[in-house]
C-alpha cells in the first residue's frame, strides 16, 4: 500500500515517528484568601477550580538537565481529552465516532476501570467532548450534544441530558452544573441544571455568545456565574436563579471575531483576555478597574493570578505580566511562537503550552527558564494538571496515545542520559537526524490543516497500514 504524499511516508509509523498601551482606573485593594478547597494535589476541573484560577501552591522541582517524560497510561482511541485528577486518580474522556470511554488512572495501577457508552448523536463531527469535571464523587462530561454524569465508584452513567452545540467543560458547584451555550441551540447564554438528575434548572438567554470554543469553562462563584464569547461581550447573571446582572462589550475586530479569552475570578475582580488586551472588571457591577493592550491582535486563555500579577498571552505566544492593583505592565516575554493553547502557574513558575511544546518561565524576571519540545517520539497534544510529580501532559505516541507526566528523573536516568550524550556527542549526527525527523512530523502536521492532531492519529490509525503491513 503507497501511504506516501510528495515522497514522503505517511504511514501511521511513519508519521508519528517521523508596545503595550494601559488605561488606568482607582488601584485595586489586593488580599490573598484561599482560591480553592481542593486539597493540595486535586485538580478536578480544566483550569482547577470553579473559579478557572490555573494556579496550585505546588512547588514543581524540575530543571532543564533533568527533565523526563513518564507514560502512566495508554489509550486505544483516536482522542483524548485534557485529564483531572482527584485523590491521586486521573480521569480522561478518549472517544471515537461510536463511542466514548471514562478512564479512571491510578499512578501506581494504570486503568484501574472503564465506563463506556455510545455516541448518543452518531454523527463523528458532533463528537467532540470537553475535558471531564469530578465533583462530589461524579464524573461530569459534555460532548457537542449533551451532558453526560457518571458514578465515580461503579462507572455508570446516572444520567444524560441532551443539548445541542455545548463546546464548554461544566462547572459544578453548589449542587449546579453550569454550560455556557452558543447562539444556534436556544439564543446564546447560560444553562445551569440539576447535578443529581441533570435537570435543567434555568436558562438564561443572554443573546451574546455566537461561538463558545472548546474547554471554555464558565467561572462560577457563590453569587456570579461569567463568561466571554467571539462577539466581544463578557456578561454575568447570579448563580442561583440566571438573572441577567452586567453585560461588558468590546468591538469586534475586522474579521468579525474579538478572540474571547477565559473569564477568572479572583478578589471579587473578573479578569478576562478579550479583542487583544487584558481587562479588570468589578464583579458586582461590571465596570472596568483597568485594562492593558497587547502588541499582538488576539489575547488569549485564561488570565492567571499569582500574588500581585496576573498573567495572560497572546496569539504569538508573548506572555505577560500585568500588575493587579493599577494594570501596569510589569513585564512581558519575547514572542515564544505561534499556537499557544493555555498557561499554567505554581508560585514561582507559569506553564505555557503551546503547539508542541512548554515553556517555563520565571514569575518574577519573566525569563525563560527551559523548554519541554514534542521529539519525534511524541508529540504534546494537551496539558492538565500540575503536580509535585511533574506536570502532566497527553501525548501522541507511534501507536497510541498516552497520559505522561513530564518532570524531575530519578538520579540514576540522570547519570545514564549524561553517558547517552556524551556517546552521542562522540558519534555525531545523531541531533541532525532527530531535527530531520521533527522537521518531517511538523510538515505533516501543516499538511493536516484543521483536521487536528487527534484526528491525524486516528485517520492513520483506522486506515493507515497495519503493524504487519508496514516494512522497516
Amino acid at each position: 500500500m503507497d501511504t506516501s504524499v510528495f515522497g514522503v511516508d505517511l504511514s501511521r509509523r511513519r508519521v508519528l515517528e517521523s508596545s503595550v498601551a494601559v488605561v488606568g482606573y482607582d488601584a485595586i485593594p489586593i488580599s490573598d484568601p484561599a482560591i480553592v478547597d481542593n486539597s493540595e494535589q486535586d485538580w478536578p476541573t480544566s483550569l482547577r477550580d470553579t473559579r478557572n484560577s490555573g494556579f496550585t501552591d505546588v512547588s514543581v522541582d524540575i530543571q532543564e538537565s533533568t527533565i523526563g517524560k513518564r507514560d502512566v497510561a495508554t489509550f486505544d482511541a483516536e482522542v483524548v481529552t485534557g485529564p483531572v485528577l482527584v485523590d491521586d486518580t486521573y480521569y480522561v474522556c478518549a472517544y471515537d465516532t461510536e463511542r466514548y470511554s471514562i478512564y479512571e488512572i491510578d499512578t501506581e495501577k494504570s486503568l484501574v476501570a472503564t465506563s463506556e457508552y455510545e455516541n448518543d448523536n452518531r454523527h463523528p463531527s458532533y463528537g467532540n467532548a470537553t475535558t471531564p469535571t469530578v465533583a462530589s464523587g461524579v464524573v461530569y462530561v459534555t460532548t457537542a450534544y449533551g451532558i453526560s454524569a457518571f458514578d465515580i465508584g461503579t462507572g455508570e452513567r446516572i444520567w444524560f441530558t441532551p443539548i445541542a452545540e455545548i463546546h464548554s467543560p461544566p462547572t459544578v458547584l453548589d449542587g449546579r452544573v453550569y454550560l455556557a451555550i452558543p447562539t444556534h441551540s436556544f439564543g446564546g447564554g447560560f444553562v445551569s441544571l440539576d447535578a443529581e438528575n441533570g435537570d435543567i434548572e434555568w436558562e438564561s438567554d443572554t443573546g451574546a455568545p455566537s461561538q463558545i470554543n472548546n474547554d471554555f469553562p464558565v467561572a462560577v462563584t457563590e453569587n456570579t456565574a461569567i463568561l466571554s464569547d467571539n462577539d466581544g461581550n463578557i456578561t454575568s447573571v447570579t448563580a442561583s436563579t440566571g438573572e441577567e446582572g452586567w453585560n461588558f462589550t468590546y468591538e469586534v475586530d475586522s474579521d468579525g471575531s474579538a478572540s474571547p479569552g477565559i473569564p477568572t475570578v479572583r478578589d471579587d475582580i473578573a479578569y478576562c483576555n478579550i479583542a487583544g488586551r487584558m481587562v479588570a472588571l468589578d464583579l458586582h457591577s461590571g465596570d472596568r478597574r483597568w485594562e492593558l493592550s497587547y502588541d499582538a491582535r488576539h489575547s488569549m486563555g485564561a488570565p492567571i493570578v499569582v500574588d500581585d500579577v496576573v498573567l495572560g498571552f497572546d496569539e504569538v505566544g508573548k506572555v505577560y505580566a500585568v500588575s493587579r492593583s493599577d494594570g501596569s505592565l510589569v513585564w512581558s516575554t519575547g514572542a515564544l511562537g505561534g499556537g499557544p493553547k493555555r498557561l499554567l502557574a505554581t508560585p514561582k513558575t507559569s506553564f505555557l503550552h503551546r503547539h508542541e511544546s512548554i515553556t517555563a518561565i520565571d514569575i518574577e524576571s519573566g525569563s525563560e527558564l527551559y523548554s519541554i519540545e514534542s521529539t519525534d517520539e511524541y508529540i504534546i497534544q494537551s496539558t492538565g494538571p500540575i503536580t509535585s510529580d511533574g506536570i502532566t501532559a497527553i501525548t501522541i505516541q507511534p501507536d497510541a496515545l498516552a497520559l505522561s507526566i513530564f518532570g524531575r528523573r530519578p538520579a540514576e536516568d540522570n547519570s545514564e542520559r549524561s553517558e547517552r550524550e556524551s556517546e552521542s556527542s562522540e558519534r555525531g549526527g545523531t541531533e541532525t537526524e532527530s531535527t530531520d525527523r521533527t522537521d518531517t512530523l511538523r510538515l505533516l502536521i501543516a499538511l493536516a490543516g484543521g483536521v487536528g492532531l487527534g484526528a491525524l492519529y486516528g485517520g492513520y490509525k483506522k486506515f493507515g497500514p497495519s503493524d504487519d503491513d508496514e516494512t522497516t
